[in-house]
């Protein structure tokens, strides 16, 4: 497999008879120090798409947070419809059941107020990310 990295993009050329090809930002890329690459990038969007799924969930992100031991931890925030609530062991077990456990969230945060929007109208991960983050040696955009 090929790799190219351009500023905010990874790209993903796969050798295959059609030769598709993939593309992903590397914000949606979580670190994990292990050996095994599998391992190493879960990307958020495949879990968003799960957890979007589960009744009450009106909004979702999915962020790394620092972690002493791996780097960064899968945390999710989700936003509930009104007059719903959602209970966070169970969002977790349907998470685990829909996709490997690794790339299931460690903590979730459920909010009311909508999650900060760009004029384009996508989720503003980096603003999630920044509480997190602070006083942190190390930083992710």
């Amino acid at each position: 497999m090929d790799l190219w990295t351009t500023q905010r993009s990874v790209a993903h050329k796969l050798h295959n008879a059609n030769n598709s090809s993939k593309r992903k930002r590397t914000n949606d890329v979580l670190s994990k120090p292990d050996k095994s690459e599998c391992y190493r990038h879960g990307i958020s969007t495949e879990l968003e798409n799960v957890v979007a799924q589960y009744p009450g969930v009106l909004q979702c992100a999915v962020i790394g947070i620092p972690d002493a031991r791996w780097g960064e931890a899968v945390h999710a925030i989700i936003v509930v419809k009104a007059g719903t609530t959602v209970d966070v062991a169970d969002l977790i077990a349907f998470c685990k059941e829909r996709i490997a456990g690794y790339k299931c969230p460690h903590s979730v945060d459920v909010r009311t107020d909508p999650l900060p929007m760009s004029g384009a109208g996508k989720i503003l991960k980096r603003e999630l990310r920044r509480p997190f983050w602070e006083g942190q040696e190390r930083h992710v955009a």
